[in-house]
C-alpha cells in the first residue's frame, strides 16, 4: 500500500521475528462503538482521539509453545469471563452521529476546527469548541441510551464468545493442519479461472480474487505455510490482524486484575485519572500513576488507532503492513477492503508473491438477532462507521457485522470453551 519499501535487513527481521515468537505473546481484542466513560475528560486532554474511550474488550493472547517434536506452535489462551467481570463499571452508553460533524478534510491549519496555533511558539493546541465537530457526540446527552447491567452482560458475553470461539477454531485448525492453508497462483490458474494470460496481461484485483477462490477448490493449487517456514509467523499475525492489539503494560495489568475491559472502563481507575489530573496537573490521560509513591504508570485506555500498522508493529518488526502486506481486496482510491465474491479477504506478502492466505474480520452480533435486552434500534446505533469503517460492502453500504468466516464455531467447539463464560 506504500511506494516506500522497508529497508530493514532481512537477517535482522529474521532475528527479531525469532525473538518475538519465543518471548512475546500476541494480545488480542476488539473495539465496540459503545462509550466506556460517563463523564468525559475536558476536551483539551483528548484532541481528535474521541473513540479511544470506546469500550475495548480483551480476548486473551496467543503464545508459542514447543510441541512434542520441539517445534514452536501457536496456543490460544482466552481470558475468562466471570460474574465479577462486570462489577464496578462506568456507565456504558450508545452514541449518535453528530449532525454538525465536519463534512470536509481541512487542507490548512487556519480552517481546521480542531486545532489552533498558539503564539509566540506556534504550538499546535486544541480549540476549546473542537469537540463540537466530531463525527459523534463527545459529551453524553439525555437522548443517549445508557445500557443496563443485563444489556452489557448479554452483548459483551456474546461478542467475546463469537470472536474467541473463532480464534480458537482457527488456531486449532492450523495445529491439526500443521500449518496455514494457502494457494499459489500461476498462469494456469488464471487461464482456467478467468481466461487471463499473465504473460500478456496483468490481472485485476477482482480477477485475482476469483482465481484465488478457484485455486482453493483444487488440490493441485492448494498449498500450506508450515510451522518451519520463515514466514509462518508473519502470515499468522497478518491473518489475525483485525484482532491484534499493540503490546503495552495494560494487558499484564488486566490479566493480573482479571479485567475484561480497558481499565479506564472501571470506576476506580477512571476516578484515579481524574484525581491525578486535578491534583498533579497531568496533561496525558492515556496513562496514569496507580500510586504516586511509585513511578509505575499504566495505560488505562487502549488506543483505537485506525492504522493497523501501528497495532502490528509490536509483533512484526521490519514487516511494515504498507510495504509487505498486499491484498486484492483493497480498494486504494476508496481506502476500504472489498470482500471477494465469497465474502472473504486474502493477502500475499512482498517476500512471497502469488502465495495467498486468508485474513479474517472481527465478528459482531447480528442486527436481526440482537442479544438479550437489545432491540434492532439499539443495534443500529452501534453502526456508526467508526471501528469497522475499512470493511465496506461492494454496494457501498457498511456491513455490520463484517462477513463471518467459514472456519467458525461448531457446536462442539463452543462447548469446548463454555467454561470461559458466566451462566
Amino acid at each position: 500500500m506504500s511506494i516506500m519499501m522497508d529497508k530493514t535487513p532481512i537477517e535482522k527481521r529474521r532475528e527479531k521475528t525469532k525473538f518475538l515468537i519465543d518471548k512475546r505473546p500476541i494480545y488480542l481484542g476488539i473495539w465496540s462503538n459503545i462509550v466506556s466513560i460517563d463523564d468525559r475528560f475536558d476536551y483539551k486532554y483528548l484532541g481528535l482521539n474521541s473513540n479511544d474511550f470506546n469500550v475495548f474488550l480483551y480476548l486473551g493472547k496467543i503464545i508459542f509453545k514447543k510441541n512434542e517434536r520441539g517445534i514452536l506452535v501457536p496456543e490460544y489462551i482466552p481470558n475468562k469471563i466471570t460474574k465479577f467481570s462486570f462489577e464496578g463499571l462506568n456507565n456504558f452508553w450508545l452514541n449518535e452521529i453528530n449532525p454538525n460533524a465536519l463534512k470536509f478534510t481541512p487542507t490548512t491549519r487556519d480552517e481546521n476546527p480542531f486545532y489552533e496555533i498558539s503564539d509566540p511558539y506556534r504550538i499546535l493546541t486544541t480549540k476549546p469548541d473542537g469537540y463540537k465537530y466530531f463525527k459523534t457526540f463527545y459529551f453524553r446527552s439525555p437522548k443517549n441510551i445508557v445500557l443496563n447491567r443485563e444489556q452489557i452482560i448479554s452483548y459483551f458475553t456474546e461478542l467475546h464468545k463469537l470472536n474467541s470461539t473463532f480464534i480458537k477454531n482457527y488456531v486449532d485448525f492450523i495445529n491439526s493442519n500443521f500449518g496455514i492453508s494457502s494457494c499459489v497462483l500461476n498462469r494456469d490458474v488464471y487461464m482456467e479461472s478467468v481466461g487471463v494470460d499473465t504473460n500478456k496481461y496483468s490481472p485485476t484485483n477482482k480477477q485475482k480474487m476469483i482465481a484465488i477462490e478457484y485455486a482453493l477448490k483444487l488440490p493441485q493449487y492448494r498449498s500450506k505455510i508450515p510451522y518451519f517456514s520463515e514466514f509462518f509467523y508473519v502470515y499468522f499475525v497478518y491473518s489475525l490482524k483485525s484482532f491484534c492489539v499493540a503490546n503495552n503494560d495494560s494487558f499484564q495489568f488486566m490479566e493480573k486484575n482479571n479485567l475484561i475491559f480497558n481499565p479506564g472502563a472501571y470506576k476506580k481507575y477512571y476516578e484515579l485519572i481524574q484525581y491525578n489530573i486535578k491534583n498533579y496537573g497531568a496533561s496525558e490521560v492515556y496513562e496514569t500513576y496507580l500510586d504516586r509513591k511509585s513511578s509505575d504508570r499504566v495505560p488505562l485506555f487502549i488506543r483505537n488507532s485506525n492504522d493497523e500498522d501501528s497495532q502490528l508493529f509490536s509483533y512484526l518488526y521490519g514487516y511494515s503492513e504498507y510495504d509487505f502486506f498486499h491484498s486484492p481486496n483493497y480498494d486504494s482510491p476508496a481506502k476500504i477492503y472489498i470482500p471477494s465474491p465469497l465474502d472473504k479477504y486474502y493477502f500475499e506478502i512482498a517476500d512471497a508473491k502469488n502465495t495467498f492466505v486468508e485474513f479474517y474480520m472481527r465478528i459482531y452480533p447480528k442486527i436481526d438477532k440482537p442479544p438479550k435486552g437489545w432491540n434492532k434500534e439499539m443495534m443500529r446505533k452501534l453502526d456508526l462507521n467508526l471501528v469497522e469503517e475499512s470493511y465496506r460492502k461492494r454496494s457501498g453500504k457498511f456491513s455490520y457485522p463484517p462477513p463471518i468466516p467459514d472456519i467458525l464455531p461448531s457446536p462442539g467447539a463452543i462447548r469446548d470453551i463454555e467454561d470461559y463464560y458466566i451462566d
